[in-house]
């Protein structure tokens, strides 16, 4: 041991320990003596080439791939918890959301505000309504994106087109018991879920101006999905306004779909009241 480590290991104790030669000039290394008390993995230094920078930086490469592979895992079980009829929504983003007038911008500090409460552990429902083509699919997406990204990807999120649901579940129609298993697997995998984006709820029964009257299927379907989000973070997005949610799915579903959704503040409910369809004029 050379004069200058001597001085410093003799200043703290002597807790440095010979560790072997150093693979890149051969020098002798050394380690810390309470690594082993703590229980961590030597991490041993060569005074002569500073080879412990070499270790420092393989090993935050190592830190830096398992990121990469643990956020494209999440990524991937988000999209395949997800049922959606269009893969190009998931480009739907926060910082790529329109704002170009003041109904916009407090759309998008909703959202915000909403996302940070599901972060902090909050099991909140909220609503999004509007006419089609406001952007209210875009920020469902977008919420569900930004919480997974926001919870280091440990949280499992999921986007459910509800219209997609339903057309993928009639498969099971012809057949009431395979039906019973098909539904009852999705929805449960869908009560499992940390948040659970429900987009276009009323989209299946038509024009807004005069939707149709929810069959049956369609009333049991929901019925199952919202009691399955009881008291867990759900988003609702949809192009009828609470009044129709009410006089067309019945006040038990109306009330498991505000469930959650009131505050001493209000309702965790924005529609879009003025906003034009982007998809006519895009911005």
């Amino acid at each position: 041991m050379n004069d200058t480590i001597q001085d410093f290991a003799a200043k703290f104790g002597k807790t440095l320990l010979k560790y072997g030669p150093c693979p890149d000039c051969g020098g002798e290394m050394y380690y810390w003596k309470h690594q082993e008390k703590d229980g961590q993995k030597p991490t041993p230094t060569c005074p002569k080439c500073g080879y412990a920078d070499l270790i420092q930086r393989e090993q935050k490469k190592v830190a830096e791939k398992l990121e990469t592979v643990n956020r494209e895992q999440a990524i991937a079980r988000m999209k395949q918890n997800s049922i959606i009829s269009d893969s190009r929504a998931w480009s739907y983003l926060m910082d790529n959301y329109n704002v170009y007038d003041d109904e916009t911008a407090r759309a998008k500090h909703q959202a915000s505000k909403w996302i940070a409460e599901i972060i902090n552990g909050k099991n909140i429902h909220a609503i999004l309504t509007g006419r089609p083509g406001v952007g209210k699919t875009h920020l469902g997406f977008a919420i569900a994106q930004s919480v997974l990204e926001k919870s280091n990807y440990k949280m499992n999120v999921a986007v459910v087109s509800y219209r997609e649901l339903l057309e993928q579940l009639k498969f099971g129609l012809n057949d009431k018991e395979a039906y019973k298993v098909i539904q009852g697997s999705v929805i449960n995998d869908l009560k499992k879920v940390g948040l659970v984006v429900i987009d276009d709820l009323g989209a299946e029964l038509g024009r807004i101006e005069e939707p149709s009257k929810p069959t049956t299927y369609n009333l049991d379907t929901l019925t199952s999905l919202v009691e399955a989000r009881l008291n867990k973070a759900t988003i609702f997005t949809s192009n009828l306004n609470s009044d129709q949610i009410f006089n067309l799915y019945g006040e038990r579903i109306y009330s498991r779909i505000i469930n959650g959704a009131s505050t001493k503040e209000g309702m965790h409910a924005f529609r879009f009241k003025t906003t034009e369809d982007k998809r006519k004029d895009p911005i």
